[in-house]
């Protein structure tokens, strides 16, 4: 995340590079797999908490049991920026 604001707030008045060989973006992209499995990782654990407790008791469901999901919309809209700000500097060749 720290790369990607570097990457966001920083102008460089440098040659585009070939996509390949273009640092800022390389970084951004390590940083946007991270956000992503980390997100998925902590999705996963409370889907398996969920679906554990749904064994021992089928239905004890309740709408308290989905709150942590709420917590994951900031990294996914974190997620979002910077995959379209991937996108864009993927298009506009820099």
């Amino acid at each position: 995340l720290s790369a990607f604001v570097r990457c966001a707030t920083l102008k460089y008045e440098e040659q585009p590079m070939a996509d390949r060989d273009n640092p800022r973006m390389i970084a951004l992209i390590k940083s946007a797999i991270k956000l992503i499995e980390r997100t998925g990782t902590n999705t996963n654990q409370v889907a398996k908490h969920i679906n554990e407790q749904q064994k021992m008791n089928p239905y004890s469901l309740r709408a308290a049991d989905l709150l942590p999901f709420g917590q994951f919309c900031e990294g996914t809209e974190k997620i979002r920026q910077m995959l379209t700000y991937l996108y864009n500097m993927i298009i506009s060749g820099k």
